[in-house]
């Protein structure tokens, strides 16, 4: 999403102001100057999934996920599952510490299903009833 800003920017185009109340994205271009502060560090980025992709191969299971500095937690919607990776320690989000940090992801949890709310975006379904998985603030508490 901060392709969108950034390509605008660099066209000398302004976000179109219908458009604007609707574009979560950030113009990139301070950042590629090696001018981005802690503001950039600590800002949320968020992912959303709702449906599996790529059924025939290793594909994408239905999930969200939001990022916040070194945390990053995963809610996935198959199996009611989060998961907390401290991108700091393990970029390679090998080890889930969901169950040592239940503080981080409680806080995470909020802020993720806060953002699929105001954005209006939908959960996966689940097959048995047709009825909206689990949020991952339910899933934290």
């Amino acid at each position: 999403q901060d392709l969108f800003p950034t390509l605008l920017a660099a066209a000398r185009v302004e976000v179109p102001g219908w458009y604007a109340p609707v574009v979560e994205g950030r113009e990139l271009s301070p950042l590629l100057r090696g001018e981005g502060g802690p503001s950039w560090s600590e800002r949320p980025i968020f992912w959303h999934q709702p449906h599996l992709w790529g059924v025939d191969g290793p594909g994408i299971w239905p999930y969200s996920a939001v990022r916040r500095g070194r945390w990053k937690l995963v809610h996935d919607h198959a199996d009611g599952r989060l998961e907390l990776y401290d991108l700091g320690l393990d970029p390679g989000e090998t080890t889930d510490v969901a169950a040592e940090r239940p503080e981080v992801v409680r806080r995470l949890a909020e802020e993720l299903s806060t953002w699929i709310e105001r954005s209006g975006a939908r959960l996966s379904l689940r097959r048995e009833d047709g009825a909206p998985v689990a949020t991952a603030r339910d899933l934290a508490r």
